[in-house]
């Protein structure tokens, strides 16, 4: 028997309740390391991936801080995503944000400054170096 949209949308939300936002980064982090990988063997140019995680605990509070930054710097980040444990009943108020971004070292930096200082979030800039 085929499953109708709203037993789909509960499985689908019953198994995001057992992943954690560590085990969604780590899988993240994974993918893109493949695609550059992959990106480097077909003979494109890869350049170095600037991935800028910011984890929010009080997603509450913060967010629209976080939100007001990432606006005003919004030219520099190509890829973003957000995600926070939970739904509906069970949200919680921790949020992770995942950006790809693309700029100078002095705007990425700047960036990761401004979002570091605010109180209840904790940034880490990361740089994956394209496989020789």
């Amino acid at each position: 028997m085929k499953p109708d949209g709203f037993s789909l949308f509960n499985y689908k939300i019953s198994i995001l309740k057992e992943i954690n936002c560590s085990q969604i980064l780590n899988f993240c982090i994974f993918l893109l390391y493949l695609y550059i990988i992959i990106k480097s063997k077909n003979g494109d140019e890869v350049m170095d991936k600037n991935i800028l995680i910011i984890l929010i605990g009080k997603r509450k509070e913060e967010a629209v801080k976080v939100q007001q930054i990432l606006t005003a710097w919004g030219c520099i980040i190509k890829t973003r995503l957000g995600i926070h444990e939970g739904v509906q009943d069970n949200c919680s108020n921790q949020g992770l944000v995942i950006l790809e971004l693309a700029g100078t070292k002095e705007q990425i930096e700047e960036l990761t400054r401004k979002v570091s200082v605010l109180s209840g979030v904790s940034a880490q800039l990361v740089t994956l170096k394209s496989p020789e």
